[in-house]
């Protein structure tokens, strides 16, 4: 199976038309320069917190209670803010996680999941959005094996917020050499 029958396949399975997605080699998105490296030599993409939630906890422990200090008893305002941080916490734990991408010589980790440069012989980022409302933007690796089968691995969530070429960077700089000679 080549990447042109790949492609076919994958519009069909998405239901996608032809001008509503991208399959791409990583290194058509690569910023020039290299992915900055930590001190093990790996390319971490993804937050750990998200911002939102908190500044959502601080307005609900301070904010809640000056805003409505004029209106309540101090009680009140420390009872609603304490039910907003409660909130906050149920929802933090119970809502998904923004992925963390961890690419490195050997490969790349998603959820947990290893995947080494060894198993596969090409790889392509598989990037397309729905047109509905809201609007969905959705990012997949397009592993490549041997056999000539794929695997899709879901990086959505690590995207949430990033752009292409941050996620592509990494991968296009520790992928071997023989994934460059696919096009």
């Amino acid at each position: 199976m080549n990447i042109e029958q790949i492609k076919q396949e994958l519009l069909q399975l998405k239901g996608l038309k032809e001008k509503e997605y991208a399959l791409e080699p990583a290194s058509k998105y690569a910023y020039y320069n290299p992915a900055p490296k930590d001190k093990d030599g790996n390319v971490a993409i993804g937050r750990p917190f998200p911002l939102v939630w908190l500044l959502q906890t601080i307005f609900s422990v301070a904010g809640v209670p000056l805003i409505l200090n004029q209106y309540l008893v101090p009680w009140q305002c420390m009872a609603i803010s304490g039910a907003v941080l409660i909130v906050n916490i149920i929802l933090y734990k119970f809502s998904p996680k923004p992925q963390r991408l961890v690419v490195n010589k050997n490969g790349f980790t998603i959820d947990d999941q290893n995947y080494l440069w060894d198993d596969y012989v090409g790889l392509y980022l598989f990037y397309y959005e729905y047109r509905a409302e809201p609007k969905v933007r959705y990012a997949e690796i397009v592993l490549i094996k041997a056999d000539d089968t794929y695997i899709l691995v879901d990086i959505s969530r690590v995207l949430n917020g990033f752009n292409y070429s941050k996620i592509a960077t990494p991968l296009r700089d520790f992928q071997p050499p023989h994934y460059k000679a696919l096009k």
